[in-house]
C-alpha cells in the first residue's frame, strides 16, 4: 500500500476506470462485474461514461444497468478500514471526466458519503451503491456489515439489508506435496474437483495413522530445516558471533509441540498476546516432558508503530526469558515461509479481537495438512469449529471490558495448553503415535477440506451472486431495453408523486387481544392516502417478524377498495411459530427495477 494519498487515488483512478477502456480496447465485455474491495469503484465511473457517452443512455437508465451487473465484495469489518478519500481531492480528477457524460459531480459525490458527511467519499459505500449484489466474507462478516452500512439502506430493517455472506475458501494448491501424494492414493486425484461431495472427503478417515502421522512428521522436519537456514541467514547478515551462529542453527526441535502464528501483525490479531503472561509461557515452553516451541512470522504496516512494537516484544522475550531455541521470529514473511509453516505446524494459532476478524483463510490452509487450529470463535472459524477438529478459544466473550477479554482468552490459551493440549500431543501409542492428536488431524483435514476449499466457494459466487446477477441484467435488457425504458417511466411516476403519498392507517381483526396460537387467522388491513397518485405504481407489503423475532417474511398486500385518492390494502395473515411477533406495513415502488435503484424509497407506518 501507498501511503502518498494522491498516488494511491491516481492508482485507484487505472485500476477502475482504466481497468474498463482496458477490457474495451482488448474486445472483452462482461456480463457480470465484480469489485473486490473499494480499490476498484471507480470501475463505475468508467461505465457510467461508456452507456451515457458512447452508448447514449440516461443517468436512470446507466445506473439500473450498471446495479444489475455489479457483484461487490467488501472485506474489512471496521469502517476507519475502509477506502476514502477527501471529496475535494477526488473532484479534483472526476469533474472533467464526468462533464463528458454531462454529470454534475455533486450527483456522484453522493453516492459515496455515509451519514450525511459531505467531506469525505467513501469507495464502498460507492460501489454497495452501485450494486444489486454485495457480499462479506464469512457469516459474522455479513452481520458486521449489515450494520456497519445500515445507513446507506436507513429505510431497511438489519436482516433486510442486501449483504449476503459467501464464506471464503482456499486452493488445494496450498497443501503440501506430501499430503497431495497421500490424498492421491486414498482419496484419488479427482477430490480437487469435487468440492463438498462427501463421500470423496470420508476417505480421509481410511488413512492408516502411522502414515498421517509420517506425512505430518516429515513436513515438520522440512519446516524446522527451513526455518534454520533463514534464521541463521538473518544472524550471518546480522553479525552475530561463531556461538550465537552454532546456537541458531540449533534451534527448534522437530519432535517438540510447535506453534505457529504466522500473518500481518497488527493490533487487532492479538500477535502478543501469549506473551501476556511471560513466565507463565516460559514454563510452557521449558516443560522437560512437554516441552513447546513457537514461531511467529509476519510484518506489520510501516507506518503502524504498535505493531512494530509487537515484533520487538516477540524477540526482546525470547532472548529476556533466555528461550531464543525456542521463540523464532522470522523476518520476511512471504508465500514461500508462508507454505512452509502453513504445512509443518502442530498448532495453528489465531485471536483476533471479537468481530474484526472478517474471515481469515491462513487456518484454513493449515488445516488441510493436517494442522490444527487454535482460536477464538471469530470469522471462518464460527462455521468451521465443530468441537473434534481443533480448539476454541471462547473466555473472553463473557466480559466487555477489553482487558478483561484479553486476559480471558490469553488464560485460556495457556490452560488449553497446559491441560489438554501438550497432553493430547505428547500421549502415544507403543508405536510412537499420538493416537488421539492423529483423530483430529483427521477430522479437521475432512471438515476443512470439505467445507472450506476454492471449488465451494466458487459455486456459492456463482449461486448466490453471480447468476442472481445475469439474470436481473438479461431482463433489464430484455425486448431490446424495453424493459429498462419502462422502468424507468416509472421511476418518474414513483419520484414525481412520492412525497404525497401516506400510510394513514393499520390494523388487525383482533385488535384487543394479547395473545395467538399458532395457525389462528388475522385480517389485516392498511390504508393509504394516494392522493392524485397513481396507485398502479406502487405496492403495500406487510413486514411479518415472528419467532421470537428470529425470522420474517413479506407479503404482498392486496387492493381491497379505493374511492377519491383513499385505498384500503388486507392481508389474511396466518400466524407462525410462537413466542413475540410484530407486524408493520410499508409502501413502495411496484417496479421491482425502480424499487432496486431506490432503496431509500421505503415508507412505513409509524
Amino acid at each position: 500500500y501507498i501511503s502518498d494519498t494522491n498516488n494511491r487515488l491516481q492508482q485507484e483512478l487505472i485500476l477502475g476506470i482504466g481497468g474498463i477502456r482496458a477490457l474495451e480496447l482488448m474486445g472483452i465485455a462482461p456480463k457480470i462485474y465484480h469489485f473486490n474491495e473499494g480499490h476498484s469503484a471507480l470501475a463505475v465511473i468508467g461505465r457510467l461514461q461508456m452507456f451515457m457517452k458512447d452508448k447514449k443512455f440516461s443517468f436512470s437508465e446507466a445506473t439500473a444497468l450498471i446495479r444489475a451487473s455489479t457483484v461487490f465484495t467488501t472485506h474489512t469489518p471496521v469502517i476507519a478500514g475502509n477506502e476514502h478519500y477527501d471529496t475535494e481531492l477526488l473532484a479534483s480528477y472526476l469533474k472533467p471526466l464526468l462533464a463528458e457524460c454531462h454529470i454534475p459531480f455533486e450527483r456522484i459525490a453522493e453516492y459515496g458519503y455515509v451519514d450525511g458527511n459531505k467531506d469525505v467519499f467513501w469507495f464502498p459505500a460507492f460501489a454497495i451503491r452501485f450494486s444489486s449484489h454485495v457480499n462479506a466474507v464469512s457469516k459474522q462478516h455479513a452481520e458486521v456489515s449489515r450494520k456497519m452500512w445500515a445507513g446507506l439502506f436507513p429505510e431497511m430493517t438489519p436482516a433486510e439489508i442486501p449483504i449476503k455472506p459467501v464464506t471464503n475458501g482456499v486452493h488445494t494448491s496450498w497443501i503440501s506435496q506430501t499430503f497431495t501424494d497421500m490424498f492421491n492414493r486414498y482419496l484419488g486425484p479427482e477430490y480437487i474437483h469435487f468440492g463438498k461431495r462427501e463421500e470423496v472427503w470420508d476417505k480421509i478417515y481410511r488413512i492408516p495413522d502411522e502414515e498421517l502421522w509420517d506425512a505430518h512428521r516429515r513436513n515438520k522436519k522440512d519446516m524446522v530445516n527451513f526455518v534454520r537456514r533463514r534464521f541463521a541467514r538473518k544472524m550471518v547478515a546480522g553479525g552475530y558471533s561463531q556461538a550465537r551462529l552454532l546456537s541458531g542453527k540449533k534451534a527448534l526441535n522437530s519432535d517438540y509441540l510447535t506453534i505457529v502464528f504466522a500473518r500481518r501483525f497488527a493490533g487487532y490479531k492479538r500477535p502478543t498476546l501469549i506473551l501476556k503472561d511471560k513466565e507463565r509461557f516460559r514454563r510452557i515452553l521449558t516443560n522437560e516432558d512437554k516441552p513447546v516451541q513457537i514461531i511467529f512470522a509476519g510484518k506489520a504496516h510501516p507506518a503502524d508503530e504498535a505493531s512494530k512494537a509487537m515484533i520487538k516484544e516477540v524477540i526482546d522475550f525470547a532472548r529476556e526469558y533466555n528461550v531464543e531455541d525456542r521463540v523464532i521470529f522470522l523476518e520476511n514473511y512471504d508465500i514461500n515461509v508462508a507454505r512452509h509453516l502453513h504445512w509443518g505446524a502442530d498448532i495453528w494459532l489465531n485471536n483476533p479481537i471479537e468481530r474484526m476478524e472478517a474471515s481469515g483463510t491462513s487456518g484454513m490452509k493449515a488445516a488441510m495438512n493436517g494442522v490444527l487450529h487454535l482460536s477464538t470463535l471469530e470469522g471462518w472459524w464460527i462455521e468451521g469449529y465443530n468441537g473434534r477438529n481443533g480448539w476454541a478459544v471462547t473466555a473472553g466473550s463473557l466480559y466487555n471490558r477489553p482487558e478483561m477479554k484479553e486476559l480471558a482468552d490469553a488464560n485460556e490459551i495457556y490452560s488449553l495448553l497446559e491441560h489438554e493440549i501438550a497432553d493430547l500431543y505428547y500421549n502415544r501409542n507403543e508405536s510412537d503415535i499420538p493416537e488421539a492428536w492423529v483423530r483430529m488431524m483427521k477430522e479437521s483435514t475432512h471438515s476443512i477440506c470439505r467445507d472450506f476449499n476454492m471449488n465451494r466457494m466458487i459455486c456459492d459466487y456463482l449461486n448466490v451472486l453471480y447468476i442472481p446477477s445475469k439474470e436481473q441484467s438479461d431482463l433489464i435488457e430484455s425486448n431490446n431495453y424495453r424493459t429498462l425504458k419502462k422502468a424507468v417511466k416509472e421511476e418518474k411516476k414513483v419520484l414525481d408523486n412520492w412525497e404525497a403519498i401516506t400510510l394513514k392507517s393499520f390494523s388487525i381483526s383482533a385488535e384487543k387481544k394479547d395473545q395467538f396460537t399458532e395457525g389462528e387467522k388475522l385480517q389485516v388491513k392498511c390504508g393509504v392516502d394516494f392522493g392524485t397518485a397513481p396507485s398502479e405504481a406502487f405496492k403495500v407489503e406487510l413486514y411479518y417478524i415472528f419467532d421470537e423475532d428470529r425470522n420474517f417474511t413479506i407479503l404482498p398486500m392486496a387492493l381491497a377498495e379505493r374511492s377519491n385518492g383513499f385505498a384500503y390494502f388486507t392481508y389474511p395473515l396466518e400466524i407462525k411459530g410462537y413466542g413475540s411477533q410484530s407486524l408493520n406495513a410499508r409502501i413502495k415502488p411496484a417496479n421491482e427495477i425502480v424499487a432496486d435503484i431506490h432503496p431509500e424509497l421505503v415508507k412505513w407506518k409509524d
